[in-house]
């Protein structure tokens, strides 16, 4: 379990402790409203450690790799030359989805993206092939440190018929 110091005992503990326990099972909206709460009867602590345990795992983190994640999806890919800065833009764009699904809590907005991309590539190349499945799994695999930008990615690929990262 994630450690908090200085709240152990006291008329918050419990709640602390159900804070912590949500930040650990990745529930994150359920931690954020139990940090709201929290504040609200004066306490700081769990506060200060949302706000980095936020900026470690939230969207901002994943949008700081999002350059990692295009060079290593276009190293992954390889696109012929003339495409590459076509497939780099919209790697991109699956970071920013990714990152927007983390900041409001909804995964779906990843899969429609996901979905959007797929149709795209269907309708140019005449399939989707697996190419959009190779994206997902470099992202995956830079955003390894990331819970919950994998656990968005993993229920896209699967939603979108591919293994889990």
């Amino acid at each position: 379990m994630t450690a908090v110091s200085g709240v152990a005992v006291g008329p918050g503990a419990a709640a602390v402790e159900a804070y912590l326990a949500c930040l650990d099972s990745a529930d994150h909206p359920a931690a954020v409203g139990l940090a709201l709460g929290l504040l609200d009867v004066g306490a700081s602590v769990p506060a200060r450690h949302l706000v980095s345990y936020l900026h470690q795992t939230g969207p901002d983190a994943v949008l700081r790799r999002r350059r990692d994640v295009v060079q290593f999806a276009l190293r992954a890919v390889t696109p012929p030359e003339a495409e590459a800065d076509q497939f780099a833009a919209a790697v991109g764009h699956l970071v920013d989805a990714l990152a927007a699904a983390i900041r409001v809590g909804d995964p779906q907005l990843l899969l429609d993206h996901t979905t959007w991309q797929a149709d795209l590539l269907a309708a140019r190349d005449g399939g989707r092939g697996p190419l959009l499945d190779a994206v997902l799994a470099a992202c995956g695999t830079v955003l390894a440190d990331h819970p919950r930008a994998c656990d968005h990615l993993r229920w896209a690929r699967e939603m979108q018929g591919r293994a889990p990262c």
